[in-house]
């Protein structure tokens, strides 16, 4: 009898142990959505002339990987792909935000200039592209959960196509909030300046509009870096952030600390009461 219940004790400290030292769960790990930017890009598309679509690389951000400090929150995901004809895809879409101003560089025909944005208001994309085809055009295709855009102060009522020498800033119009997106409008394809068409498609039913950027690359291997910044007026919290499904800046440090704590209480507190219920009822006998 004693043995049954030494046996007994032993499995109830074991499973309060459990408790006690269960690892603290993912502050949004009940969230089972994907985490995407506002500007999403969707697909990766190849062919011979611009916006030209014969072989077109869809993009899922599946599983992102979310790195978060008290000052900033980096999110990426990396997409490997392989088309029917073995032409190859390698995307890395990388988002970061920060407490701090963001400043990145644009390509313009007599060098670079600088665009700020402002902290907690903004985030910048760097999407990098990277594989191997025959075709000689690459069209990213993005798209924007709005369908009021504008750029230069003009809105975009249907398909239209543009040519930029350095930069396109567009407004989006997104519920009660506006945001100002800069894209490159040069980039470097190896050693070479090349300049990016982008044509907007505001005449979607469900309420989105396509973003595409197409530009030549040399056949054979190409790789090349795509950056764009998102700014608003309003706090990232309130819109940007939401998007991404996280509730701002915090430290990871202290919420792991919190949560381990509630399990070790708990386990604490149900070891105690397990060990009281044997002294009481051997103390009986």
């Amino acid at each position: 009898m004693l043995r049954q219940h030494l046996v007994l004790v032993a499995l109830l400290v074991t499973v309060a142990t459990v408790l006690a030292f269960a690892p603290a769960q993912a502050v949004n790990g009940n969230s089972s959505a994907e985490k995407v930017p506002m500007v999403n890009l969707i697909s990766v598309e190849l062919g011979n002339h611009p916006f030209d679509a014969m072989e077109t690389f869809q993009i899922h951000p599946g599983k992102s990987e979310v790195v978060r400090t008290v000052d900033v929150l980096n999110l990426s995901y990396e997409t490997d792909l392989i088309s029917p004809i073995n032409d190859t895809l390698s995307v890395n879409d990388s988002i970061h935000i920060s407490k701090n101003q963001i400043d990145q560089d644009f390509l313009s025909e007599n060098g670079t200039f600088e665009v700020s944005a402002p902290p907690k208001q903004s985030y910048l994309n760097s999407i990098s592209v990277s594989g191997n085809t025959s075709y000689s055009y690459v069209t990213m295709v993005e798209m924007v959960p709005a369908n009021e855009i504008q750029i230069n102060g003009v809105s975009i009522d249907g398909i239209q196509q543009v040519q930029s020498s350095s930069i396109y800033n567009l407004t989006i119009d997104y519920g009660n909030a506006s945001f100002v997106l800069h894209s490159p409008g040069l980039i470097y394809i190896g050693n070479a300046l090349t300049n990016i068409s982008l044509s907007i498609n505001s005449n979607m039913r469900n309420g989105n509009s396509l973003l595409s950027f197409s530009f030549p690359i040399k056949n054979g291997n190409y790789t090349f870096t795509f950056n764009q910044i998102l700014s608003s007026g309003q706090s990232v919290n309130d819109y940007v952030m939401s998007y991404y499904q996280v509730s701002g800046f915090s430290s990871l440090l202290m919420q792991n600390l919190f949560s381990n704590s509630i399990s070790l209480a708990t386990g604490g507190a149900i070891f105690v009461i397990l060990m009281l219920a044997l002294f009481i009822y051997y103390k009986k006998k």
